[in-house]
């Protein structure tokens, strides 16, 4: 399992202070370190989150969106993304939309051929499952790329000062 174990069959954890995995032809930016996560199977504190910009036909500049969302901490890094991944079975079922693209902008990479600024996301395909691609955040995020957040009432520590 990818930074992951499973908590007698009730739910399971991510540790999300290890260093994210680096997908081939980036480098790793910045990554928030926001605890060791643990979720229950039904993902009761899991939220997709727009921010105010994203709503109805809005769009926001990603370099905006991860001003406003930097620091917080219940935005997911890609340590989730990855757990997901490899346990796709624990994937939400808020995430099963074939038109959106869950973002996990915790971590923030840099394409090393061109230098662009990229988070990475979750998407469905069809029948076969999940993958994950980047995203430039010179692109325009709109209400089909939420956030990937836990509720702030799940009693997850701050973790702010421990960014890399």
């Amino acid at each position: 399992m990818v930074n992951g174990q499973v908590v007698a069959n009730r739910g399971y954890a991510v540790d999300c202070t290890a260093d994210p995995i680096v997908p081939e032809g980036l480098e790793l930016v910045s990554h928030e370190k926001i605890g060791i996560i643990h979720f229950d199977l039904d993902h009761t504190f899991f939220r997709l989150h727009h921010l105010p910009e994203q709503m109805g036909s809005g769009k926001i500049l990603g370099y905006s969106l991860c001003e406003k969302i930097r620091g917080l901490r219940n935005v997911f890094n890609a340590n989730i993304l990855d757990y997901w991944l490899a346990n796709p079975s624990h994937i939400p079922k808020q995430c099963a939309n074939l038109n959106t693209n869950t973002l996990f902008p915790g971590t923030i990479f840099r394409v090393i051929s061109s230098g662009a600024l990229c988070i990475r996301y979750l998407f469905k395909i069809k029948k076969e499952g999940y993958d994950s691609s980047i995203q430039s955040l010179g692109n325009l995020f709109g209400f089909d790329s939420p956030i990937a957040t836990f509720d702030r009432r799940s009693g997850i520590p701050d973790r702010r000062k421990n960014r890399k």
